[in-house]
């Protein structure tokens, strides 16, 4: 399991079968320049799963719901 903290209120789990993001607000450049849930956690084959504690825009960011369709489309 990898935990990735990702920009203020953001972070991510990976686990060989599935990653999850929790309080999604901004995205972030990894150290090799690529962003770490658009070039990064979309393309990957394993699921995906997307948790908001709640609707403040700094934990809800409304980017998320376009990522099933980019996820669908985007093997790594």
């Amino acid at each position: 399991m990898i935990v990735t903290y990702i920009f203020h209120s953001g972070y991510a789990i990976e686990t060989e079968r599935f990653s999850i993001v929790f309080d999604f607000y901004k995205d972030a450049k990894k150290s090799d320049g690529i962003y770490f849930v658009q070039d990064y956690l979309l393309k990957k084959p394993e699921d995906l799963y997307v948790f908001c504690s709640h609707s403040h825009p700094d934990h809800f960011n409304p980017e998320i719901l376009s990522w099933k369709e980019k996820k669908n489309k985007s093997p790594l």
